[in-house]
């Protein structure tokens, strides 16, 4: 077994609510924010395919985000994390999660590899909800750094002639 973080490739990346670029997630945690534009936000990214098949049992795979409220004070906003692969919503794997921090925090969701069709990993995305907490002066939204799929897999081994 080995694990490989994975970060976003830009080859699916959209966003609502939020400003900025694939570049502001595609990396450990630089202080660089998807910057918060709206009340609410969508967020879904894919990865590049991990350098082996994809262990299975619970909780080996793991997705998580580096987020932060927009401001201090005020409500606490929420986000939950959905297991895509390749455009289809497997299934909601971590649910509405406060986000307290003003200054960041990784918020961390896993899931079995059974869920895929491919346990190559090739087709896994991540799809976020942020959902604001408070309202009116004391409304807070999410805003993300950091984008990672942490993936739990067997190595490929070549025989040598």
């Amino acid at each position: 077994m080995a694990t490989q973080t994975l970060y976003p490739d830009g080859t699916t990346f959209t966003i609502t609510g939020l400003s900025g670029t694939v570049d502001d997630v595609n990396e450990a945690p630089d202080g660089t924010w998807l910057t918060s534009n709206a009340s609410n936000s969508t967020l879904r990214a894919s990865f590049p395919t991990p350098l082996g098949d994809l262990n299975t049992g619970v909780g080996l795979q793991t997705l998580r985000v580096y987020v932060r409220k927009d401001a201090s004070g005020g409500g606490d906003p929420t986000v939950d994390i959905h297991l895509y692969e390749n455009g289809t919503d497997l299934g909601v794997i971590l649910a509405d999660t406060a986000v307290t921090s003003a200054t960041g925090v990784w918020v961390t969701a896993t899931f079995n590899a059974s869920l895929l069709t491919n346990v190559d990993g090739s087709g896994v995305e991540i799809y976020c909800d942020g959902t604001k907490g408070g309202g009116g002066p004391n409304e807070r939204n999410v805003e993300f750094d950091s984008i990672e799929f942490i993936a739990d897999y067997t190595p490929t081994v070549y025989e040598l002639d």
